[in-house]
């Protein structure tokens, strides 16, 4: 755990109980003031990771209370009303200058243990120090996260998730606060349930925002309406990184003329493709391109393939500037189509493109036992791409393979092998396989 790490009980009880002590230890506080800067960092800086250390050095001793104190508020982890109310009640209420230190914020509704708990139980919705805690924190935020963790079954059956629209006022508002907060630079909203997609992007309309993950997001209602936007255009947060889940709808709106993003800004873009992925809506994704793709310089793609089955690729043409391509991808297959599905994206790069780094990370599942490795790692066709003249930036090729099921001793043979005509052109590969 880092200088970041998590703010946990321990520190909150910890820094509670030994502040009320603290007119008996005045004496240590008094000898420790005139310790020298020098010393006070090395012994911080050798417990950073130490909460309960940390704390007591928090609470005993004046001369490393800032330092301390820094590194166990700058991240804060709330995942149950009793942590928020602790929270509210024994430290930002007791000690008002620990929320001044608070920069990144998540708030994350567990997995219930029960299944059956339903949309109502969500600690989220229904915490009273929650909106008071956000309020507090809100004008030092460099960072917030909201996930809830529940289900989704069919029909707009939801269990367990946390629902906009069934929000309290006073939370609404202290998330609105939040994301505008002056400071703010990133926001990830995972597993909450929002009218349309243009209700989601509107929560951000003021934000100043620089990196916005949008990993899961469910609608409360079948169809998601555009409207125009009530706000005008210039209150549109500018995003240079973009991380969304593909959808039918999100497609259609992050194209209309009424999207409450500028996302012509975007330079670094994750597209996670849901299992359920219409075919229809790859081509209409590529769209997306045409939008922002002269301006993408990392492109990330996540999804699955499964068995015999090779997706459309997306188009990567307008994408010119592009440095960093990452493809992390669960395969459920026992031919060599994952391999014939990269090698026909990649081919659609532009010619004068600017790629140096291409990373592959698969989950590969096997079925049975490996016959012929070569029919199901045989990357030949991406070894011949990545090797034609438009690739004349490409520096270093990374594939990191794990391999779930039955493996026979030829696939290490096969991946020491690596990319024979990449590495004679100079290329660093790295190769490596997990058998699982």
């Amino acid at each position: 755990m880092g200088p970041c790490g998590s703010w946990n009980r321990i520190t909150m009880a910890s820094e509670a109980d030994r502040s009320k002590q603290s007119q008996v230890i005045d004496h240590h506080q008094c000898m420790a003031a005139s310790l020298p800067q020098e010393l006070v960092d090395a012994i911080v800086d050798y417990v950073w990771d130490d909460k309960p250390s940390l704390s007591c050095c928090a609470a005993v001793c004046r001369a490393f209370r800032a330092r301390s104190r820094s590194l166990l508020f700058s991240s804060i982890v709330l995942s149950d009303a009793a942590t928020c109310r602790r929270l509210y009640d024994n430290i930002l209420t007791a000690i008002p200058d620990v929320a001044s230190l608070v920069h990144r914020l998540e708030i994350v509704d567990p997995i219930p243990k029960d299944p059956r708990h339903q949309l109502d139980d969500t600690w989220i919705a229904s915490s009273e120090w929650l909106p008071a805690t956000i309020q507090l924190l809100a004008p030092h935020l460099r960072h917030i996260t909201l996930t809830s963790e529940g289900y989704h079954y069919q029909n707009h059956d939801f269990t367990h998730v946390f629902h906009w629209r069934k929000a309290s006022a006073e939370l609404k508002a202290a998330l609105l606060g939040a994301f505008s907060s002056k400071d703010i630079v990133s926001v990830e909203l995972s597993g909450i349930v929002i009218d349309s997609c243009q209700g989601l992007f509107e929560l951000l309309v003021g934000s100043s925002v620089k990196t916005l993950a949008l990993p899961l997001f469910w609608h409360a209602i079948p169809g998601c309406v555009t409207r125009p936007p009530i706000l005008p255009p210039h209150s549109r947060p500018q995003p240079q990184s973009l991380s969304v889940r593909l959808s039918d709808c999100l497609v259609n709106y992050m194209l209309s003329p009424y999207v409450a993003i500028d996302i012509c800004e975007v330079t670094d873009l994750t597209l996670k493709v849901p299992g359920n992925f219409s075919p229809e809506i790859r081509p209409a994704a590529t769209k997306l391109f045409l939008t922002i793709g002269n301006r993408v310089e990392k492109l990330v793609v996540e999804e699955n393939i499964y068995f015999g089955y090779i997706p459309d690729v997306f188009q990567l043409t307008h994408c010119q500037n592009l440095k960093v391509v990452q493809f992390i991808t669960t395969v459920y297959t026992m031919d060599n189509s994952y391999w014939t599905y990269l090698s026909r994206m990649l081919e659609t790069i532009a010619p004068n493109n600017h790629i140096e780094q291409v990373f592959i990370k698969a989950d590969l599942y096997s079925t049975g036992n490996l016959g012929n490795v070569s029919e199901w790692l045989d990357w030949g066709d991406l070894d011949e791409i990545l090797t034609q003249p438009r690739m004349s930036y490409l520096k270093s090729v990374r594939i990191e393979l794990s391999i779930w099921g039955q493996v026979n001793d030829h696939v290490d043979d096969w991946v020491r092998k690596g990319l024979p005509a990449l590495q004679k052109n100079g290329v660093h590969v790295k190769m490596q396989s997990l058998s699982r």
